[in-house]
């Protein structure tokens, strides 16, 4: 051992610099290894907090080549039914709403926003929930919710959150109370730390139109998905589905398809599929990167230790190609998040700035508008029920249009929406201001939707008119191509209310203005009508960067990588030029 240590000091001190540069590549190869192995690991072990994950699928069906990941209720009950390997099923509503809560602490109203997913009460034996108060009965009762743990201490600090009461700012809406606390879930998990509330019971329950609903199940054992498939596919009537506008009239068409929990988060081009998502090319892309790294690292220290000029120059050779690659390969991908950055969408998003907007808002929401008129370098305001570009789907509509199943995206605005965000009108007319007074509503659809479904001008789709239509604007991510497509107007009644609810203001500045100093006006403005809420006011080049976070990260890892790479080259090269000259 001691003349081990000898040689090995008296090598250092003989190639000192040489060997603190060797050793220093391979100390970066191995961070960036781990960094990028993290990566791997996080999307790998997508859903493994979830016990039974192997066990747990959700049902997607698919036409013509199209498949959806929505169902209706009657039909998952239906299914549940068909079969005694189905241990448990339960629906979710296919998106989450976002509501203003307030709880009453010391007296007084304490306002919250949260988001909250609408479940049946057998999502707690289809998925494992970690309870910290309450058990998996506790969405058993109507109006009863369960949270997460870093809720209930925001919320309540550490007092028990078991029958607390959550009021929401909807006063058709009942209280909700608290039945269980659960411990949060790790990032990687489809279910995500919301609040989960028990579903209206009749909501729904036997209507075979609405396919809002994601349709998980648990087995007894995996093996069984395709025997179970089977003799659903036997056995069940398809008439109700076929009567539906969401699918044609070829039985035969439908296919139905489980796919296991871990899978999901790696299924790509299923509409409206709201899980998280990431590629398997990526993570096998970036396993790939994460050993030519290592493997350039341990060509330095092996040129390092042997003594061959042929074989250095060689490996010297596969050094500079893999670093090459890695180069040509990060700028690819960086002009490739460049353009879905800054390529046009359609519409004027340059000096556009957006809030999300609550209930109390929206109840005063002209005095909003006139208020952020008042600061001088804004343009003009609209709203919308979404926020354009921030995400890969809208919400859904099955209509008939002559006869014929039709189905779209839309995307509810303000009449003065097209106008304010310079969308044109390719043929037709735009939204008024009269109509939003209208007993129903109208409809501007995309050249996509025109072309496929065959519509007219002027004509209607169960009562609301087509008044017009607009280019393909890139109304949804990159991600996605451009689906059929309808902005629509209300008219009087929302969902057969009176009144309007828009979720996102758009506030449109002038050119050259202070967008900092905007954005502070319209926080300032909102707090102005709710001073207890908290607001998320953005750029639009901020939205963009949020919609294509995952990219932006792939990106950077793959610069690193390459930076990383050319740095152990250099070490390595210089290292042994060093060597050369001690020699």
């Amino acid at each position: 051992m001691k003349t081990i240590a000898r040689n090995f000091l008296s090598v250092l001190r003989r190639f000192k610099m040489a060997t603190i540069l060797n050793v220093l590549g391979l100390s970066i190869a191995f961070v960036a290894f781990m960094l990028i192995m993290i990566q791997v690991n996080y999307d790998l072990g997508f859903d493994s907090c979830q016990k039974n994950a192997g066990s747990i699928f959700r049902l997607d069906i698919e036409q013509g080549g199209s498949a959806k990941a929505i169902v209706c209720r009657p039909f998952a009950r239906a299914f549940i039914e068909s079969s005694p390997h189905i241990k448990e099923g339960c629906v979710m509503a296919a998106w989450s709403n976002n509501l203003l809560l307030y709880v009453e602490q010391n007296g007084k109203q304490v306002n919250y926003d949260e988001d909250v997913w609408s479940v049946s009460p057998e999502i707690m034996q289809v998925f494992h929930f970690d309870m910290l108060e309450g058990d998996a009965q506790s969405l058993d009762e109507p109006n009863s919710v369960i949270i997460p743990e870093s809720t209930a201490r925001r919320l309540f600090g550490n007092e028990s959150a078991i029958n607390k009461q959550l009021h929401v700012y909807i006063p058709q809406m009942a209280p909700m109370t608290v039945k269980g606390v659960y411990k949060d879930f790790p990032r990687n998990s489809s279910l995500k730390n919301s609040m989960y509330a028990s579903m209206n019971p009749k909501e729904s329950y036997d209507d075979w139109e609405n396919w809002g609903y994601l349709f998980f199940l648990r087995l007894d054992d995996p093996a069984n998905k395709e025997s179970v498939l089977e003799n659903f596919r036997k056995n069940f009537n398809t008439k109700e589905i076929l009567e539906s506008n969401l699918f044609g009239e070829d039985k035969d068409a439908i296919v139905y398809h489980l796919t296991s929990l871990p899978a999901l988060h790696f299924l790509t081009n299923v509409d409206f599929d709201t899980m998280p998502k990431a590629s398997r090319q990526t993570i096998f892309v970036l396993f790939s990167i994460a050993f030519i790294i290592l493997i350039i690292a341990g060509i330095n220290f092996t040129n390092f230790s042997r003594i061959g000029r042929r074989m250095r120059n060689m490996l010297i050779g596969f050094q500079l190609a893999a670093s090459l690659v890695l180069i040509v390969g990060a700028l690819f991908i960086h002009l490739q998040n460049y353009y879905m950055r800054h390529a046009p969408l359609g519409y004027d998003k340059n000096e556009t700035v957006v809030a999300h907007l609550n209930v109390k808002i929206n109840r005063n929401r002209e005095a909003f508008t006139n208020r952020l008129k008042a600061f001088a370098d804004v343009k003009d305001v609209t709203y919308s029920q979404f926020l354009l570009s921030s995400q890969k789907q809208y919400m859904g509509y099955g209509r008939d249009y002559n006869g014929k199943p039709i189905t779209f995206q839309c995307i509810p605005v303000s009449s003065s929406f097209l106008k304010v965000m310079g969308i044109e009108v390719t043929e037709g007319r735009d939204f008024r201001p009269e109509d939003d007074q209208k007993e129903t509503g109208c409809y501007l659809f995309n050249e996509k939707a025109r072309a496929e479904y065959g519509l007219k001008l002027n004509e209607k789709i169960e009562g609301a008119e087509i008044i017009g239509f607009v280019p393909d604007i890139k109304f949804a991510s990159f991600r996605q191509e451009v689906a059929p497509m309808a902005f629509y107007v209300w008219g009087k009644y929302q969902w057969g209310q009176e009144g309007h609810f828009y979720d996102v203001a758009y506030v449109k500045f002038k050119a050259g203005s202070d967008l900092r100093a905007g954005m502070k006006y319209v926080r300032e403005s909102l707090a102005g009508f709710d001073n207890e809420s908290s607001f998320d006011v953005r750029s639009y080049d901020e939205v963009l960067q949020q919609t294509y976070k995952q990219e932006s990260n792939f990106d950077s890892l793959i610069t690193l990588s390459s930076f990383a790479a050319i740095f152990i080259l250099i070490a390595g090269v210089f290292g042994r030029r060093l060597e050369g000259r001690r020699k």
